[in-house]
């Protein structure tokens, strides 16, 4: 079964001045070659938003989609998860709440859930 690579270990992956790197060289070489890994419109949006936000300014959307283009053709074990349900009407993204006059918010890290929804569903 292929695993899903989160946005973190993709941008390690792209940006060699990226402090994780050498150690997600490493890891992908050796783990990702042998079980397989994936991605899936999630993902990838995600690794091109964060690309674009970083300091700099020499990874424009369509520089980040080039490399990460060229990650996955070049890689044996590839495969490509589409989306089965849209991020944008998942309970997880649309969970906020009104009690009173206080306001609770989904964290930030909600952003982590659908690539973990979508992977389970591709165990079965």
């Amino acid at each position: 079964m292929a695993d899903l690579l989160d946005v973190k270990v993709l941008v390690a992956l792209l940006v060699p001045e990226h402090q994780y790197h050498a150690e997600g060289l490493s890891w992908f070489s050796s783990e990702a070659a042998t079980r397989g890994w994936a991605t899936c419109t999630v993902t990838e949006l995600g690794v091109i938003r964060v690309c674009a936000q970083l300091p700099g300014g020499k990874w424009p959307p369509e520089a980040t989609a080039d490399r990460l283009l060229l990650l996955t053709i070049s890689s044996r074990g590839y495969v490509w998860w589409p989306a089965i349900v849209s991020p944008a009407v998942m309970p997880e993204v649309r969970c906020l709440f009104v009690v009173g006059a206080l306001t609770l918010q989904i964290p930030k890290r909600v952003f982590d859930l659908p690539p973990r929804i979508e992977r389970h569903r591709h165990e079965r």
